[in-house]
């Protein structure tokens, strides 16, 4: 994975804040695009810290708290909350008119490698595998350039936020326990996870809960089925009048006597 920033915002605003903003401008973009999390005028993205933290390993929470702060001071980006439950603490950033003008005005580059004849870098999504073409052959392109990154693949398939978080969830966790996904693995996942579900969101993410909770590589069955049960309809019973009557004379006779 690499990560790109804007020199002149890095000189300005620092280098952890150049990563953030470019971070949101390729989100919100991609948003904008995609037409969806348009809210109050802005596109959006949205993260929890911790992911941040997750997705940044070179910054501590401090830094990540301070180049958010410093941004949204700096009226570069703005914040907001527009999550569906309350108790969800996941954060939203917008990219100002400002930032986007510093943005498009700055060059960019890469902080793995200075390319002197190339002043504007494309950045590269967070779960996009990159593969260098070492043929040198400035007409033909590597297949694998134009490789979709994990977040296409899921806004591909689904609308339901509360799925793709799980997924995404999912696909850290396989992560860190150094399995992680490839295209390929996500594709076949989300068609097994259709199956299972028959198309259930709320199934679907309660399939993905439990194998994120043992570190499944891939999801099962519920272990306990009474934990999800869609209703049923009531079966129709037949009740016995006349033995019902028979067996209560009977309980009457034994347990509290009648006349010889």
């Amino acid at each position: 994975m690499e990560h790109h920033f804007n020199i002149d915002i890095a000189k300005k605003y620092g280098i952890e804040e150049a990563i953030l903003l470019n971070n949101f401008e390729y989100w919100t973009s991609k948003n904008k695009a995609n037409n969806q999390n348009f809210y109050d005028g802005y596109y959006w993205t949205y993260n929890s810290r911790k992911a941040l933290a997750d997705l940044f390993p070179y910054m501590n929470d401090r830094q990540i708290n301070y180049a958010i702060n410093n941004l949204i001071e700096q009226g570069l980006i703005i914040k907001g909350n527009y999550n569906k439950v309350g108790f969800d603490r996941t954060l939203w950033y917008a990219i100002t008119e400002k930032g986007y003008s510093i943005l498009q005005n700055c060059q960019m580059e890469d902080t793995k490698m200075l390319n002197a004849n190339n002043k504007i870098v494309e950045p590269i999504p967070n779960n996009k595998q990159q593969i260098e073409n070492t043929n040198n052959k400035p007409n033909k392109v590597s297949k694998k350039e134009s490789t979709k990154s994990f977040d296409d693949i899921i806004a591909e398939n689904f609308e339901n936020e509360k799925v793709k978080l799980e997924l995404i969830e999912f696909i850290k966790m396989r992560k860190q326990i150094k399995k992680p996904m490839t295209n390929r693995a996500l594709e076949l996942l989300i068609k097994k996870l259709k199956e299972m579900s028959n198309n259930d969101c709320d199934l679907m993410v309660k399939l993905l809960d439990q194998s994120i909770e043992h570190g499944w590589q891939t999801i099962y069955e519920l272990k306990d089925n009474k934990s999800y049960q869609k209703p049923q309809q009531h079966q129709h019973l037949t009740i016995d009048y006349e033995q019902l009557n028979k067996d209560y004379a009977g309980f009457v006779g034994t347990y509290i006597g009648g006349d010889d």
